[in-house]
């Protein structure tokens, strides 16, 4: 993100008075091109790469490392405010009763998402059945299960949790 960002800041800034008229005549027809249009129209943050808060799979369209999206959930308001500040798990199955109590316990909010809705087709877009979302809304792992999720979930300190 750092890169991306000083790159642009080079690209915006470079260059002099040769620079300002690449910027001015150029730049703007480049969306002329169909296959840079999509690359400079596109807002998405890249996936962070893996670490040990990013449990990545081997597959494609993986969700570990991408930003969680927050749509309107059943209630009107958005995914962020019912999950709070700390970890959540999302999921379009609920865990066992032993498996959310000890979510909870760590502080990690479980949310459902409902059948058909944004979420719900997120999971299935990335291959997924739930994915445990930190608190910066990066999707720290995603799988076709909850029971790997649960687990780590139950690494969490609890003070990093909340």
């Amino acid at each position: 993100m750092i890169g991306l960002a000083l790159t642009i800041g080079w690209s915006m800034t470079a260059g002099g008075d040769v620079g300002s008229l690449i910027r001015r005549f150029v730049v703007p027809r480049l969306t002329l091109v169909p296959s840079l249009r999509t690359k400079l129209v596109d807002s998405r943050t890249p996936a962070l790469r893996r670490s040990a808060l990013v449990v990545k799979a081997r597959r494609r369209r993986e969700l570990a490392g991408a930003l969680c999206p927050n749509p309107l959930v059943a209630d009107g308001s958005r995914l962020d405010a019912v999950l709070g500040n700390g970890f959540a798990l999302i999921t379009t199955i609920w865990p066992c009763a032993d498996q959310r109590a000890a979510l909870e316990d760590r502080g990690v909010v479980v949310h459902l998402a409902a059948p058909g809705s944004e979420l719900a087709r997120w999971l299935r877009r990335g291959r997924a059945v739930a994915a445990l979302v930190r608190p910066d809304r990066t999707v720290m792992g995603a799988r076709r299960g909850v029971t790997a999720l649960v687990e780590a979930g139950r690494q969490l300190d609890k003070a990093g949790a909340t």
